[in-house]
C-alpha cells in the first residue's frame, strides 16, 4: 500500500510517499489520529480548562498544561473537545469517542527504551517485525499495543536480546 502526504515548511512545499505494510499502515493511522487530536481540539480544551476553568483568550507566558488540575468537570471538557467533529480532509470529518481519566505525572514513568524503539522501527520499516521478534528475539507476545506502539514487554525483550549480543562481543 502506498501512503502520501504533502505539507509546507516555511518557504518550501514538500510531498512524501512511502510503501507500507498493513501493520505499518495501522501504526501510522493511530499516530495520525493522535496528531490530529493534539492540534486544534486539544488547544480548544486547554483554552477552556486553564485558570481553574476560567480559560484564557491568549496563552499566558510559560503556561504548561500540567498546571490544569484534574477534575471530573475538566475531564468532561477535554473529552468533549477531543471528541468533537474534526475535518481530516476537505469534506471529510471524523467524530472520535474519547474517555478521560486521571494521570499522575511521572507516575507511569518507564524506561524510555530509546535504542530499542529505534531497532523496532527499523524492523517495522523492513516489514519483518513479527518474524524478527519471534525468530531472533524469541518473543512470542504482543509486539505492539492497540495504539501501534511497541509493548513494554516487547521492548524489555529487545533490550535483553541487545544486551546479550553486546556482552557476547
Amino acid at each position: 500500500m502506498k501512503l502520501q502526504c504533502t505539507s509546507t515548511f516555511g518557504n518550501f512545499k514538500w510531498t512524501a510517499e512511502a510503501d507500507v505494510t498493513e501493520e505499518q499502515a495501522a501504526i501510522l493511522a493511530n499516530a495520525g489520529l493522535l496528531q490530529v487530536l493534539q492540534r486544534s481540539p486539544a488547544s480548544r480544551a486547554e483554552k477552556r480548562m486553564a485558570n481553574g476553568g476560567k480559560g484564557y483568550e491568549k496563552r499566558p507566558d510559560k503556561f504548561e498544561r500540567s498546571s490544569i488540575e484534574y477534575s471530573e468537570l475538566a475531564g468532561k471538557v477535554l473529552a468533549g473537545e477531543l471528541g468533537s467533529e474534526v475535518e481530516i480532509a476537505e469534506g471529510m470529518t471524523i467524530s472520535p469517542t474519547v474517555s478521560v481519566s486521571f494521570h499522575e505525572i511521572g507516575g507511569s514513568a518507564l524506561p524510555k527504551f530509546v535504542e530499542e524503539k529505534q531497532i523496532v522501527s527499523r524492523h517495522v520499516a523492513k516489514g519483518d517485525l513479527a518474524e524478527w521478534a519471534s525468530a531472533t528475539v524469541k518473543f512470542s507476545g504482543d509486539t505492539v499495543d492497540h495504539d501501534g506502539n511497541p509493548t513494554t514487554d516487547f521492548l524489555q525483550a529487545v533490550k535483553a536480546y541487545k544486551t546479550a549480543r553486546l556482552s557476547a562481543i
